[in-house]
């Protein structure tokens, strides 16, 4: 996926992935977007494209390593990639409470 990539060459790049709690940052990803920018802070997170097409980045302060890129799917249920410990993987979250469930085919 185009935005992964993005975030990786961010990351390989700045030594660390962007943080939303750190002004400018979403300014300087929206260089490595291209087309699927651009990317905006919104309170602690980076919107990244605009109007249905938004994708939501989190980062926790302090995890210049992990983070997590969701996209709405409705009103409650929203598709995850989740980067943690060197790994990534999708997810499903019903938002519903329930348990996310990894997504059929992913590692």
């Amino acid at each position: 996926m185009f935005i992964i990539a993005a975030l990786d060459r961010f990351a390989q790049e700045r030594d660390g992935y962007p943080d939303p709690h750190r002004s400018g940052n979403a300014e300087l990803l929206t260089g490595y977007l291209g087309p699927a920018g651009p990317a905006f802070a919104r309170g602690r997170f980076i919107m990244i494209g605009e109007g249905p097409t938004t994708w939501i980045y989190y980062r926790a302060s302090g995890q210049a390593r992990d983070y997590s890129l969701s996209y709405k799917l409705g009103w409650d249920p929203k598709l995850v990639y989740r980067r943690e410990g060197g790994q990534g993987r999708w997810t499903v979250d019903p938002g519903d409470g329930g348990e996310e469930r990894p997504l059929a085919g992913s590692p």
